[in-house]
């Protein structure tokens, strides 16, 4: 009897051994953690987000339906016939790479008026720092031509070579403006949303966008139904069709 009980408490004693030895092996001691490796924390997302990672703003380009809904319902006429293009219109790809560039044709609204787009290669800021991102490393300005520098006759035979693609005549007054015309601004120019380019002037929110038709650069300038004025003529829409001066 005395050497059975003797083995039921070895038997207790080796339980009890083996018990506290696997508790001791998993708990931690005071040299370390000697478990698993518990998961880390859990950071709330919204404080590892900082407001340099939005996305950066954009160029709102012209809502064509609108400015049609608004300018064009019921009419016609050359104005409303380039907005309708401008509207299927692409993103302008005949970009200089160096030097300049002279568009010329005619642009209307407030009635007709001889136009011209130079585009020169060369990063101009953004007004609004914040759409830098979108600026192009390209320049433009736009003016009309006075008719104290060219007589109607050099105008339309200016117009006249650029749109078949011909060198300007030699001597022609309004040629000779446009190459000798030097902007007191030149404005940035930058993509929009949906497909323009548009000039960043000073003044406003961005009002002045040009796209491709073609051969032609088409530019619309809407400001919200703001009258806008070109030489002595004002308009809330100027629509401009131009070609590439040889």
């Amino acid at each position: 009897m005395s050497r059975f009980l003797g083995r039921r408490h070895l038997a207790s004693f080796l339980v009890l051994a083996a018990f506290l030895g696997l508790n001791t092996a998993t708990s931690k001691s005071p040299g370390g953690y000697s478990g698993p490796t518990p998961p880390p924390p859990v950071i709330d997302a919204g404080f590892a987000k900082s407001a340099g990672d939005a996305a950066p703003p954009k160029v709102l380009d012209l809502d064509t339906a609108a400015v049609t809904k608004s300018q064009c319902a019921g009419k016609s006429g050359d104005m409303c016939r380039i907005l309708g293009e401008f509207s299927k219109g692409s993103t302008p790809k005949d970009l200089p790479a160096t030097g300049q560039d002279v568009w010329a044709g005619w642009t209307y609204g407030g009635g007709r008026l001889p136009y011209f787009l130079k585009i020169q290669r060369g990063y101009t800021p953004s007004p609004n720092p914040a759409l830098d991102d979108e600026v192009m490393e390209v320049s433009g300005a736009l003016q009309s031509v006075p008719p104290a520098n060219a007589p109607e006759a050099d105008v339309s035979a200016w117009i006249a070579s650029a749109k078949d693609g011909k060198p300007t005549p030699i001597g022609n007054r309004a040629g000779e403006f446009a190459h000798t015309y030097s902007p007191p601004d030149w404005f940035a120019m930058a993509r929009a949303t949906s497909g323009s380019i548009a000039l960043l002037t000073d003044k406003s929110a961005p009002h002045i966008f040009v796209r491709a038709s073609g051969t032609r650069l088409l530019v619309a300038l809407y400001d919200g139904g703001k009258t806008l004025k070109i030489g002595k003529s004002e308009a809330p829409l100027w629509c401009a069709e131009l070609w590439k001066v040889k």
